[in-house]
């Protein structure tokens, strides 16, 4: 599985890569981006995730905005955000947007594990 995590805190894109890693996902290929921009210029640039998994709150393009490109391209991909916002119209703007599954911050092994399959099996 291919997933590129983007998300502006070197941190958090740290922890997720991490909390992958003991979610035992076998055969995974990790990229990482700083914010939507980068995101979309390395799917432009040829880039073909699984599974995009982004933060909603980031400079320059934000997580639903990301989301909402991906789908007006009607691209195969799958994606799912992370955030620690509680508020409930950014997490309807986001699911509007396309997004397929939600990670809280912070978020266990388990939660991650869970979203990632649930993510495998949607269409």
């Amino acid at each position: 599985m291919k997933i590129l995590i983007v998300e502006d805190s070197q941190t958090m894109r740290k922890i997720i890569r991490v909390t992958l890693s003991l979610a035992r996902f076998t055969e995974l290929e990790i990229e990482e981006a700083a914010d939507g921009e980068e995101a979309l210029k390395k799917i432009d640039g040829g880039l073909r995730p699984d599974v995009v998994l982004t933060d909603l709150a980031m400079p320059k393009m934000t997580g639903t905005e990301l989301i909402k490109e991906i789908m007006r391209r009607k691209l195969p991909i799958k994606c799912g955000y992370v955030t620690a916002n509680k508020e409930p119209t950014k997490h309807l703007e986001a699911q509007a947007a396309g997004a397929v599954f939600f990670l809280p911050k912070p978020f266990t092994t388990e939660q991650l594990r869970r979203a990632f399959r649930w993510a495998q099996f949607r269409e």
